[in-house]
């Protein structure tokens, strides 16, 4: 172990990663999301697996509420 505790540490360079552009199409308009592979990537890859898959295809929100709706004022009916 004391070999570990001695070695460098190396970090990885930033590098500029382009984000992954995906469109959600709904009834009510498209939302674009930026997925970052550089950030998440394990997560990013989940997605895109299950978007490849087709498992979103003909799906629906659970719960979809107005902005102004949502916020826990009691104040806004």
């Amino acid at each position: 172990m004391p070999l570990l505790a001695q070695a460098p540490v190396s970090r990885p360079t930033p590098r500029s990663v382009t984000p992954v552009a995906v469109t959600l199409r709904t009834t009510m308009g498209d939302i674009e999301l930026e997925l970052y592979p550089d950030r998440a990537p394990v997560t990013v890859g989940n997605f895109l697996a299950y978007v490849d898959a087709g498992h979103f295809d003909d799906g629906s929100f659970y719960r979809v509420v107005r902005v102004d709706n949502d916020n826990g004022d009691p104040k806004i009916e």
